[in-house]
């Protein structure tokens, strides 16, 4: 999910001045002060009075000039990117503990683990909201890299063109399996693959967020 901060004009007419001011647009609404605070989990204030902020009309904290308003903006999407970067590792280390994060930032989640295939030899399985998929090793037809080789070189496996898709989620949240995932595991596997993937993508749903 998108949180958009941004600069909002505001034109005092008793005054007959402008200010500036900042607003997070969250899943919780359009927040400013004491609701972006409770957001960040510091004080919003301290972080504008410190770059040129003022407190008007009692409660609102406003800038003076566009410029300072935009230097609070880009030090809260900053702030935010931080904390749900932490929040999303967090909940993917303590949810799924047998799995090893490779990715956990604002928007980015990525997990891998080592699954048996048919022969119940070793294959890395990776799990992102791209779907689940193989990497093929390369020069290889239908040879799977395991984590423990990965790990050892990940850039060899940086081609798009090495993934091997087993499974995507519909935009209707139903778990579509490729025509030929039965051939490389079993079903055991795929289904106990199908039930994790659901929960990962509830976890991102829920934690996972973009800052623009």
């Amino acid at each position: 999910m998108e949180i958009t901060v941004k600069v909002n004009r505001y034109v005092d007419s008793l005054k007959e001045v402008t200010y500036y001011l900042v607003s997070v647009n969250a899943r919780e609404g359009l927040l400013r002060n004491d609701a972006i605070e409770k957001v960040l989990g510091t004080s919003y204030r301290d972080v504008a009075l410190a770059h040129g902020g003022f407190i008007e009309n009692g409660n609102e904290v406003y800038f003076n000039t566009r410029e300072e308003a935009e230097v609070v903006r880009d030090i809260l999407k900053d702030m935010l990117r931080e904390k749900y970067s932490q929040e999303i590792a967090v909940q993917l280390f303590e949810q799924f503990e047998d799995w090893n994060v490779l990715e956990a930032k604002e928007g980015v989640a990525v997990m891998a683990k080592d699954m048996p295939n048919e022969d119940e030899q070793p294959i890395m399985t990776v799990i992102s909201l791209d779907g689940v998929y193989l990497l093929q090793v390369p020069g290889t037809e239908g040879e799977y890299v395991t984590l423990t080789s990965f790990k050892e070189n990940p850039e060899q496996y940086g081609d798009v063109s090495l993934k091997h898709g087993i499974m995507h989620l519909s935009n209707k949240g139903i778990v579509t399996v490729a025509d030929d995932a039965d051939e490389i595991m079993t079903w055991d596997t795929i289904e106990d693959l199908s039930d994790i993937y659901k929960q990962f993508h509830k976890v991102c749903k829920e934690h996972l967020r973009v800052i623009v």
